[in-house]
């Protein structure tokens, strides 16, 4: 094993946009149909992963037939060439790679909670980043009803509250991500 902070850096980045991809996917929205390039690429990576994972666990060769084939139906989505039927197959082979990986939902707030539990009980909380404690101070639904806040804010043309809002989140570690298909966030 060869542990870098960059490459932990790195692996948290594949991970959010492996986790942004998947959402992407799950919303849909796309046409009807299926484009046959895109589901050849399907299967030439559902193939590539499999191999790849029969190779001595080769898992960098496993996760790179994965992100080519998110490169590829990001691209084909952003150009409306990607269909319902193709969305639906690498929703698939995404659920395939998770059974290996387990990153696909979001349970780091869960381990941290646990960890900051068990670092209270030994009297070491004061050791944990204020900004991670502020970070899991928020629930799911907490944060779901700011963020609509500010979406009902933006409609109103009250930017200042939209803004403080998004800043007040950012303090606490939740990134807010506005984009054509709605706004999203996450926890940093």
């Amino acid at each position: 094993m060869n542990f870098t902070f960059d490459s932990l850096i790195e692996s948290t980045n594949a991970i959010d946009r492996l986790r942004t991809f998947h959402q992407r996917m799950v919303k849909g929205g796309f046409p009807q149909g299926c484009d046959q390039a895109l589901s050849l690429l399907t299967d030439e990576a559902r193939m590539a992963y499999t191999i790849a994972l029969a190779n001595d666990l080769n898992t960098a060769e496993a996760r790179a037939a994965i992100f080519d084939l998110v490169r590829a139906a990001n691209t084909a989505a952003d150009n409306g060439t990607l269909r319902n039927e193709n969305a639906t197959e690498i929703i698939q082979l995404l659920e395939l790679f998770d059974a290996v990986f387990a990153v696909l939902e979001d349970r780091d707030a869960a381990i941290t909670r646990a960890a900051l539990t068990w670092a209270e009980a030994e009297g070491r909380i004061d050791e944990a980043a204020p900004e991670t404690v502020a970070n899991l101070a928020l629930s799911d639904a907490a944060i779901d009803a700011l963020v609509a806040e500010r979406t009902q804010a933006k409609k109103t043309r009250n930017f200042a509250r939209a803004d403080a809002i998004r800043n007040d989140l950012l303090q606490k570690g939740i990134l807010i991500e506005d984009s054509k298909d709605g706004v999203r966030w996450k926890r940093k």
